[in-house]
């Protein structure tokens, strides 16, 4: 198909299988680039959908512009539907708030009014005027700045106007001569300590040290908090200081493989190309809901194609061993909805949730958040951040692990992805 400028006074440059059907809209190239917008813009790229008026896409494949005056400069599925939302470039990233920006990054979302994400990956900032920044920084509350380091771990904000900072290597301020202050009184340092500086460090609460207990004071009778963290960088388990392994068991069959993934860093589970196939990973560390709460999170990308979901849904979650008639989970629904779901003696209680947008944005298979708060008497589960369902029925009893797994009885290949697994207990 040739291209097509079909709105009064539209204009298209180049190209190939390219629509301009809005008065005044433009499309410069590329190749199946549209919109139907009244004075739109398209510069180039592939796959380019813009229906807000006046909006921008200088370049890029798959960017979708919905809202009026929005912009996206270029990169890969990356979505401003947002009033005047701006996404500069990198890699599924979503300004869905009004004013909102993204620099750049993967997988970043700025859904508050104002807020912005200058970069890094899995940032969102939620609240309104708030900021995040770095790697899985969560500005949740409103006017809140989030920075975050490297760590392969969410670090969110808590109260709104709040500036939190995760920096595991240290923080440096250098001041010169002045003095450093907090709320207008000086906080005590190396460098002004001694006498006339007007400040006691040696009492706390008006007790000298030897009214405290040392550091290395242990309570023997109070009960462990096991955590198992794995980023499929550096593997541990913290348990007391004390490392325990293997954490995981394999298990394969018919074409199914599981293992580390080059091309992208995760660890990989896939039913395997050319017939039927089974792959899954279990937990070694196993908790029950009896223990305490059970905290779960993950970040996964669950295979689906034309929004559909494949196989026995690509359960992620909790499992009793590789027993799924007792579990805490989600599955794959379609290609843009999950499944939150508890099982106990393989009756299920199950809640569908279709994730916002329209596809392929929301689909399942890209990085997202997944997380499971689990009490004797209620579960929460969490996508992106959001609270999706809380169950109160069919919640099982039985020692639980963390469980990925995939089965697929046609030719091709489903897989799924994973980032990093977290499970702990809060007893």
């Amino acid at each position: 198909m040739s291209n097509f400028a079909g709105g009064s006074w539209a204009t298209i440059g180049g190209g190939q299988n390219n629509l301009a059907s809005g008065i005044y809209a433009t499309v410069g190239g590329g190749y199946l680039n549209r919109t139907n917008a009244m004075t739109a813009t398209i510069g180039g790229g592939e796959y380019v959908t813009v229906t807000g008026k006046a909006a921008t896409v200088a370049g890029g494949s798959w960017i979708t512009v919905t809202a009026d005056y929005a912009a996206a400069g270029g990169g890969w599925r990356n979505t401003a539907s947002g009033y005047a939302a701006t996404v500069a470039g990198g890699q599924h990233n979503i300004a869905s708030g009004s004013r909102a920006a993204i620099g750049g990054g993967q997988d970043n979302t700025a859904s508050g009014s104002y807020a912005s994400v200058p970069g890094g990956r899995g940032a969102v900032a939620q609240g309104d005027y708030s900021f995040a920044a770095g790697r899985r920084a969560k500005a949740y509350n409103q006017g809140c700045f989030v920075w975050a380091d490297s760590t392969a771990a969410d670090f969110a904000s808590t109260a709104n106007n709040q500036f939190a900072v995760r920096a595991t290597g240290g923080v440096t301020f250098s001041i010169g001569s002045a003095n450093f202050q907090v709320n207008g009184s000086t906080v005590w340092t190396a460098g002004n300590d001694g006498a006339g500086s007007g400040l006691d460090a040696d009492l706390l609460d008006g007790q000298h040290a030897s009214a405290f207990a040392p550091y290395t004071h242990t309570h023997p009778d109070r009960l462990a908090v096991p955590v198992v963290f794995d980023d499929f960088d550096r593997t541990r388990l913290l348990n007391l200081g004390r490392p325990e392994s293997p954490l995981w068991i394999t298990h394969t069959s018919g074409l199914g493989v599981a293992g580390m993934n080059p091309d992208d860093g995760l660890f990989s589970v896939t039913s395997g190309y050319g017939g039927p196939g089974a792959a899954n990973i279990s937990g070694t560390k196993k908790l029950s809901v009896l223990d305490g709460t059970l905290i779960f999170k993950t970040n996964v990308v669950a295979y689906e194609d034309n929004n559909t979901a494949y196989g026995d849904g690509l359960p992620r979650g909790l499992v009793n061993g590789t027993d799924r008639n007792n579990a805490i989970e989600f599955i794959n629904h379609t290609g843009s909805a999950v499944r939150a779901r508890t099982v106990r003696g393989g009756a299920a209680t199950e809640t569908v949730y279709w994730i916002p947008g329209s596809y392929p944005q929301n689909t399942v298979n890209t990085p997202r958040s997944y997380m499971i708060v689990a009490a004797a008497t209620e579960v929460k589960f969490y996508l992106d951040g959001v609270l999706i369902a809380t169950h109160t029925t069919n919640i099982p009893t039985v020692p639980l692990n963390p469980y990925f797994g995939v089965s697929y009885n046609g030719y091709g290949n489903v897989p799924m992805g994973i980032d990093y697994v977290s499970f702990e207990v809060i007893r």
